[in-house]
């Protein structure tokens, strides 16, 4: 894939903005409250933080994080007639089978993934490179710290990083991965937003039952 090696690096520095997801409270279950539900139904105030309340929301996501973290990242290398073989000498090939970045473990990594992937319907990690171009860590970025635009025909990505410094990179120096079939031309779409209805009537049954 052609994100893995890169010429010379584009990131340039910038200022982000990030786009954070405000939280909603939910209403009582009485008839008077769902006469206030207002348009979009109980879908229309859910984010991933909310989402995340909800016992079976939590859970699926745990499983399948945890079950695929678990599961070999290998890399390899195409030959001239097309077959593919293992090859343990790719540039990327330890940041996958060991350490991505020396913050994280490959599995801590690969969990982190798989929970954007589920809750944000977007993964992205920025590639960081060497002088030569080949990839020298993979960090995670939250998908509310990303900003996404076009830049001609390509994608620029606009990053917030944990210390706080905000880079602009080409599509080739991060890895994008959709958890959602739904793709918008920028990004996927939430899974959460296409069933927010039925992760807002689980929360909303839950709030009612313990009052």
């Amino acid at each position: 894939m052609t994100f893995w090696r890169c010429t010379a690096r584009r990131a340039e520095a910038a200022r982000a903005t990030p786009q954070v997801e405000a939280s909603t409270s939910f209403l009582s279950s009485d008839a008077e409250a769902w006469d206030r539900i207002p348009p979009g139904g109980l879908a229309g105030g859910i984010s991933t933080e909310t989402a995340m309340r909800h016992a079976a929301v939590y859970r699926c996501v745990s499983i399948i994080a945890f079950a695929a973290a678990m599961l070999p990242l290998k890399t390899y290398r195409e030959q001239p007639g097309g077959d593919r073989v293992a090859s343990a000498e790719h540039p990327a090939a330890d940041l996958l089978r060991i350490r991505p970045n020396p913050r994280l473990s490959r599995t801590l990594w690969l969990r982190a993934t798989l929970a954007q992937m589920l809750l944000e319907g977007n993964a992205v990690s920025w590639i960081e490179r060497r002088g030569s171009g080949d990839p020298l860590a993979l960090w995670p970025v939250a998908f509310h710290r990303i900003g996404i635009e076009l830049a001609g025909e390509r994608l620029r990505y606009r990053l917030l990083l944990d210390d706080g410094r905000a880079i602009v990179v080409d599509q080739d120096d991060v890895l994008h991965v959709p958890g959602s079939a739904e793709w918008t031309g920028l990004k996927a779409r939430t899974p959460i937003q296409a069933m927010g209805a039925a992760v807002g009537l689980g929360l909303e049954a839950d709030r009612f039952a313990r009052e």
